[in-house]
């Protein structure tokens, strides 16, 4: 367990590199989900919102890379959804 404020973290429930102030990761992301229509887009948007927001408390570079990744598969379904619109 980490020590935070005098206070044990929950690593499970509330880990401190998914604590912003009073807003948790899993909120902020919840929020942003509701303005995408694409349940698939969102998928890899979400992590890479976590990713980012945890790079500078947990694996830096590593989580950037990886919302990177994240984005790039995001592009990819919307393309991916568009064409198909446009076919049918």
């Amino acid at each position: 367990m980490t020590i935070i404020s005098n206070q044990k973290a929950d690593m499970v429930k509330q880990p401190p590199h998914y604590q912003f102030g009073i807003f948790t990761a899993n909120v902020i992301i919840e929020a942003v989900g509701k303005t995408y229509k694409s349940a698939s887009v969102f998928y890899h948007v979400g992590n890479a919102l976590k990713y980012l927001m945890r790079a500078p408390r947990k694996n830096g570079l590593e989580d950037l890379k990886k919302a990177r990744e994240s984005i790039e598969m995001a592009i990819k379904v919307w393309d991916e959804g568009n064409a198909q619109q446009t076919e049918i």
